[in-house]
């Protein structure tokens, strides 16, 4: 996912070598784990009447709408911090 921010951000993202060695300096989990752990954990609000499998894909599906919608309010800010430095440097 490091790779991703990279490619999303482009200048504005460090290299994804440099993502990968912040979270292990901070002592957080890769994001592929974190993504893991957090759909493990959730098994255990899970609907038992639902398949593991299902279960497993309604999560998935949820957090990648979650993330298409942070990544779009993201993407917006950056557009207004890009008018706004423009604009000063059009002054």
């Amino acid at each position: 996912m490091p790779t991703e921010i990279k490619d999303i951000f482009g200048i504005r993202a460090n290299s994804a070598r440099s993502i990968q060695r912040l979270y292990k300096n901070r002592g957080l989990l890769s994001a592929s784990k974190a993504l893991d752990h957090v759909i493990e954990k959730s098994y255990s609000i899970a609907d038992l009447d639902v398949a593991a499998e299902v279960w497993h894909d309604e999560i998935a599906t949820t957090i990648g709408t979650i993330k298409i919608e942070k990544l779009r309010k993201l993407k917006h800010k950056i557009f207004i911090f890009d008018n706004f430095t423009e604009t000063l440097d059009a002054d």
